[in-house]
């Protein structure tokens, strides 16, 4: 944060998580100051999760073989800051329905000394690229998350977090089929590549 704290500050804060709760779908930036609020206040704990995430992966002795990184969904950029740190790829592409929030997480590479790239869409995934998706199935309507799966299918890697909400796990879940159908291989959370058993009828 550039500056401290006003009451000022603490009621966007506020304000900025009616809105979400109201309709996540709905474009809730209104200014470059809520995305620094939200960057050092609720995204923190987003990268909280992507940190537990890496160190999991680590575990595993998995390490992308992408060269570029593209951060659908990016936010303010809290989850590829992260997997840039952590994978050391350095050609970075962010990209938001909102442009203010591609723009903010583009200036957040910067600090890092990261050009990012702001696309304006993102209708394909080119080869030797790392997808991360982060915190957006409950923003997205059941078309927009159709269109996203089926982009995800033609990345040669892809990382994906999710809450684990009842109903967001499910669909995450539903995607994770999809893309076992389109050849993709599961590291983790999963441990084989079969239908998830929590889907069957009598569970």
């Amino acid at each position: 944060m550039s500056e401290p704290f006003l009451k000022s500050d603490w009621r966007r804060l506020r304000a900025l998580r009616e809105r979400f709760l109201a309709d996540a779908t709905a474009d809730y930036w209104k200014s470059d100051r809520e995305l620094e609020l939200y960057d050092a206040v609720y995204a923190q704990r987003i990268g909280w999760k992507w940190d537990a995430v890496l160190e999991a992966i680590d575990q595993t002795g998995w390490k992308p073989q992408s060269t570029r990184l593209i951060d659908w969904g990016c936010g303010t950029g809290i989850a590829s800051r992260r997997v840039a740190e952590w994978s050391g790829i350095s050609k970075v592409a962010v990209y938001d329905e909102s442009r203010m929030a591609s723009r903010f997480a583009a200036t957040q590479h910067a600090t890092n000394d990261i050009h990012a790239d702001t696309p304006s869409a993102i209708d394909e995934i080119p080869p030797g690229t790392l997808l991360i998706v982060s915190h957006v199935i409950g923003e997205l309507k059941d078309s927009k998350l159709e269109r996203l799966t089926k982009l995800a299918k033609s990345a040669d890697e892809i990382l994906w977090v999710e809450p684990g909400s009842h109903e967001l796990s499910r669909k995450l879940g539903h995607v994770r089929d999809a893309l076992v159908d389109a050849g993709h291989s599961v590291l983790a959370p999963c441990t084989h590549q079969n239908p998830c058993p929590m889907f069957q009828p009598d569970h």
